[in-house]
């Protein structure tokens, strides 16, 4: 079969117009990367033939080199899209080792009118300004021009600096003349169909925003742990670099309700952010709050701004509103630090905010919405629905509800909502990937959002020489334990859904071990190899569970309001695991039903017991910044801390310790800067940890060592983010 451009075609419930690149299911229309589109095309014109993996790495991938774990992924990907399950497939089947066949019925129409076929928007950059926040006086200094020779700024030459001036002035005067967007029109994202596509394509986007009305886009990209801000006119496609790549982590954008200037939330990793102003025709930011969290809403008449910070003194979580200049500051909400403060927007009369707090760290729906009245600082429920999570919140300009970025369950992904007054809500993004952050124009027309997608894997590499001899051996996410007799437990969503999977020492033999649709993740085995503990949802609670190395035998452990980090003492006695909830490490005996006993009233996570059963150590988070976390070492019988570490680089990266067989150290993985961790040993002798691996990007969710400790499997990667328009079909 050939695929012509002006043809649709239907395959059981889902119909594919291959000019428009458009993936109808009904009604809803599924966006589709590139790659996506491109699988699903060379699926449709196999006519069922098997489609070897080779054929498909070479005609999705031609012109570059990339690890079968390209393959996986997008495979997975597709599979999201098409609601298709591995185990029973209806339109991708995998024949092991070899490939893939398309196995649903595909029926081939004509398509009439067809419409403009939707691009991917690259950066085609035009003028890069100077930032004078941090630069030398030799580079203040430096004459430079954009690609269009359109000025030159000289810095202590009057005459050409207001010729300069006058050039910027007109520059934008020509920038703004061709701001129109579309013709007035009444329908907005909620009463008609929509139209999306991909604004940026390079997977480093961690932010963006729309300007109110609609035709500024302001989007962050990340380039060797250094972010910088861009400004794209959507008209003309064109892009301005108006803050310069630095080392501070761009946390947060939006624009101000005049659409003149941005708010930037930024900081270093482990310490307090920063809020900040900056105009649109670029310059240095302006501080405005000090030590505040990544939340932030501005109001419709663009006098208040309304922001989250930490009390350490009183443990708790305070919500503010100020003026735009920060001045003003009032305290409207205060929240237990066991339930964070995750989103803030003001009513379009900006007489009330509506913020989501709650617990996410139980798997538990525990975030909700809740309106305060700003005249006489009432709170109520917004809306009696409670989510698992809530990333972003935006309020209608005609307050008819809101849209959210959230999910309903732990096993969900999350997915644009419109969430109205009485409660009701209904999805309004089908695509497969994360949602985080997002903003809307004030007409609620355009929305601009970060869509996400994890790419992790498992590694295998020599512990001598580990950033040389890396391998990637299969796709993996949240966990990896290796057990005495050479087999890898990891967990892995390759399928769709993410559960325990094993493997030989060397990747082979992989096999499927959790088959729930809940999610299955940070697998630990016993000292003997026969036992697997690990991690579930299954009753929309987090647990711990175990079962046999075989996948048999499974059977719940724990029953509170929520426990991660699972792991057995060596003697097979005890469970050890922590609760986020109020940050406890507890052990409980493994063959009884007696009650959980508190290890230390310390404040811990991610713990591990040494092979003696002598020591536990854990990860003492700090609840102001990352940086004053430390490592604790303490008696697993009585709690009394032993030893305290400082954390070698900026915070821990991974779930766990890994204690030497002599339990005399123990190893650990820590970021060094926002995109780049490595795995470092600490002795009890006491000392600076010496630096284990070598890598030069990448984080690290999980690690293990082989018994003779000559391997390390590794769970590296990253989140694929890129910011996403979605716009009314005119």
């Amino acid at each position: 079969m050939s695929l012509s451009g002006n043809s649709l075609y239907e395959f059981g419930d889902y119909k594919l117009n291959i000019t428009e690149r458009l993936l109808l299911n009904g009604d809803a229309r599924i966006s589709l990367t590139p790659k996506v589109f491109e699988m699903l095309c060379v699926f449709l014109e196999s006519d069922g033939k098997l489609v070897l993996k080779d054929d498909l790495m070479n005609k999705i991938w031609a012109d570059s080199f990339v690890e079968e774990s390209n393959l996986t992924f997008t495979i997975r990907r597709l599979r999201k899209a098409l609601n298709d399950d591995a185990r029973l497939p209806k339109y991708i089947e995998t024949v092991p080792r070899r490939g893939y066949r398309f196995i649903a019925e595909v029926k081939k129409s004509a398509v009439s009118d067809l419409t403009e076929k939707p691009e991917i928007l690259t950066e085609k950059v035009i003028i890069k300004p100077i930032e004078t926040e941090n630069l030398t006086t030799h580079s203040k200094n430096k004459v430079f021009h954009d690609q269009l020779n359109v000025y030159q700024i000289i810095k202590h030459r009057p005459f050409l600096f207001m010729i300069a001036g006058f050039s910027v002035f007109a520059f934008f005067l020509l920038f703004w003349a061709n701001l129109s967007w579309t013709k007035p029109s009444s329908k907005t994202l909620l009463n008609t169909s929509f139209d999306s596509k991909n604004l940026t394509a390079t997977g480093n986007t961690q932010n963006a925003a729309i300007s109110p009305d609609g035709n500024l886009v302001c989007y962050t990209s990340r380039v060797g742990g250094q972010d910088s801000l861009w400004l794209r006119q959507l008209k003309t496609n064109t892009n301005l670099q108006i803050l310069t790549p630095g080392e501070e982590i761009i946390r947060r954008v939006d624009f101000s309700a005049d659409g003149q200037s941005i708010f930037i939330i930024r900081g270093k990793r482990g310490d307090p952010s920063s809020l900040f102003n900056l105009a649109i025709i670029g310059g240095m930011p302006n501080k405005i709050v000090s030590g505040i969290e990544n939340v932030l809403g501005v109001s419709f008449d663009g006098k208040k701004i309304a922001f989250v910070k930490m009390n350490e003194t009183e443990k708790n979580w305070l919500l503010i509103i100020a003026d735009t200049d920060g001045s003003n500051e009032k305290i409207i909400l205060t929240k237990p630090i066991a339930e964070p403060i995750w989103a803030v927007a003001f009513s379009p009369n900006d007489e009330s905010v509506i913020t989501a707090s709650g617990q996410t760290g139980t798997g538990q729906a525990n975030i909700s919405l809740l309106e305060i009245d700003l005249n006489h600082t009432e709170i109520k429920d917004f809306s009696p629905k409670k989510w698992f999570q809530i990333k972003d919140i935006a309020r209608l300009s005609n307050d008819d509800g809101l849209i959210l970025a959230g999910r309903e369950r732990l096993s969900d992904q999350n997915a644009l909502w419109l969430l109205s007054k009485n409660g009701g809500a209904k999805k309004i993004s089908s695509d497969t990937n994360y949602f985080t952050e997002f903003s809307l124009t004030a007409d609620a027309k355009n929305l601009v959002g970060i869509r996400s997608a994890p790419n992790f894997n498992l590694w295998l590499t020599e512990a001598d020489k580990p950033a040389v001899e890396a391998q990637k051996i299969a796709e993996g996410y949240r966990g990896v334990s290796w057990s005495p007799d050479n087999k890898i437990a990891y967990a892995s969503s390759i399928n769709g859904n993410e559960d325990i999977w094993q493997m030989n020492a060397d990747g082979g033999g992989q096999k499927q071990l959790t088959f729930t649709d809940s999610t299955e993740f940070l697998p630990r085995f016993s000292s003997d190899g026969k036992k697997i503990v690990f991690v579930s949802s299954q009753s929309e609670t987090l647990h711990i569970w175990m079962m046999n190395a075989d996948g048999g035998e499974v059977r719940q452990l724990t029953d509170g309001n929520g426990e991660l980090s699972p792991s057995l003492t060596h003697d097979g006695k005890w469970l050890v695991f922590h609760t986020p909830a109020d940050e406890k490490v507890w052990k409980k005996p493994l063959n009884n039903a007696d009650e959980p006993v508190l290890i230390t009233e310390e404040h811990a996570l991610r713990s591990e017991v040494s092979p003696d059963g002598k020591l536990i150590v854990f990860l003492r988070p700090s609840n102001q910044t990352s940086a004053d976390s430390s490592i604790f070492v303490a008696s697993f019988e009585t709690g009394a801390k032993l030893h305290e570490f400082k954390i070698a680089g900026t915070n821990l990266s991974a779930w766990r310790f890994r204690w030497t067989n002599d339990g005399k150290g123990f190893y650990y993985a820590a970021y060094q800067n926002s995109t780049t961790a490595n795995i470092y040993f600490q002795s009890l002798a006491g000392g600076e940890a010496n630096k284990v691996t070598n890598f030069n990007d990448l984080q690290i969710f999980d690690f293990d060592f082989s018994p003779d400790l000559e391997t390390i499997a590794i769970i590296r990667g990253s989140w694929i983010q890129d910011a996403v328009l979605i716009k009314t079909s005119q």
